[in-house]
């Protein structure tokens, strides 16, 4: 039968201790990050620990990559990224730190800005197309942000 077991989560369960460390490594962590792929977050937070400071500034620019170019981006369907957001980037320890905090709430704001913006930009030319809509627009019960 069909099982969800990933080759990431078989390697990771592996008995040979080296196996495992390849799985829980920079490198695997840092690729399932670009790749948009799940990544145990408890295996993230402690290499986040252990690395140099280089490698977590490595780690931060892929997540926020991610959450800049994929995660928050209007053009795919936010909702279907939530799951992976709660499971694998929001319990991250690098969001202990206020910047890294500030950072991701400050991509997801604008982010909400720019679907904010389309959103006013329907509604405007639904208002412009009726003739109630022109009755409110004309009497300026509704801001435009055109």
């Amino acid at each position: 039968g069909s099982t969800n077991i990933t080759v990431y989560d078989l390697g990771r369960m592996c008995k040979v201790k080296k196996v495992q460390e390849l799985f829980r490594g920079f490198d695997m962590i840092l690729g399932a990050i670009k790749e948009h792929e799940e990544f145990n977050p408890q295996d993230f937070n402690s290499l986040w620990h252990d690395i140099p400071q280089e490698q977590q500034r490595k780690l931060e620019e892929a997540i926020f990559s991610l959450l800049e170019d994929w995660a928050f981006n209007p053009q795919f369907k936010i909702e279907e990224h939530r799951g992976y957001l709660q499971k694998c980037i929001f319990s991250l320890d690098m969001f202990d730190s206020s910047e890294n905090f500030n950072q991701m709430r400050n991509i997801a704001k604008s982010k909400m800005d720019v679907i904010r913006q389309d959103m006013y930009k329907i509604r405007d030319s639904m208002a412009e197309a009726s003739e109630g809509g022109k009755k409110v627009i004309d009497s300026n019960e509704v801001p435009s942000i055109t």
